[in-house]
């Protein structure tokens, strides 16, 4: 149905998981495992802690997963733009304002977009990287890089772990911001 460099749009999933790496950056352990079932071919709990940095944002990386797959909910929260035309049956994104706009088509009752093999996200500076985010979700990185900074610098696994686990009062960084604040800055 999809082949290696597919993307496919999924209303039901909670979770960004690429199965190909060749689209991905700053990818690593984040030490950290979730568990999803519905992504294997024998609907097997698929379990991973790999993360990497994708042009639609940070992604689980497992080579189990059926697919590449992006959650239509996470989109549409951070996207610029996410849209259906009644003239035609295709998904558009645009992730930044003024920038690329993917076209997901139908194809088997799902819809995908096809990532060609030269695509790839290598990003080299903080603007280009700013550049791929709405305005809210840098001031979000922004406020995740202040709290790192008076935590005195904590590893990363360290200040997902506190966040994930409620033990910063008063605390409205999340770990995807703490995430994008990564692919933004390093």
């Amino acid at each position: 149905m999809t082949d290696h460099h597919d993307v496919v749009l999924d209303t039901g999933a909670g979770v960004s998981v690429f199965k190909n790496t060749d689209h991905l950056v700053d990818i690593s352990d984040d030490h950290l495992p979730i568990e999803i079932y519905g992504l294997t071919v024998t609907n097997e709990l698929l379990c991973t802690s790999t993360l990497g940095s994708s042009e639609y944002g940070d992604v689980y990386v497992s080579e189990h997963s059926i697919s590449n797959i992006l959650p239509y909910g996470r989109l549409k929260d951070s996207a610029h733009a996410v849209w259906q035309s009644a003239d035609d049956d295709i998904f558009r994104v645009q992730i930044v304002e003024g920038g690329k706009v993917y076209q997901f088509k139908r194809r088997c009752g799902v819809y995908v977009y096809k990532m060609s093999r030269q695509q790839h996200s290598l990003l080299s500076t903080v603007r280009d990287n700013v550049s791929m985010y709405n305005k809210r979700d840098v001031e979000r990185a922004d406020a995740a890089v202040e709290l790192f900074r008076r935590l005195g610098y904590p590893s990363k696994q360290t200040l997902m772990r506190m966040i994930r686990g409620g033990t910063l009062l008063n605390c409205d960084v999340t770990v995807d911001n703490t995430q994008r604040a990564i692919h933004i800055y390093g």
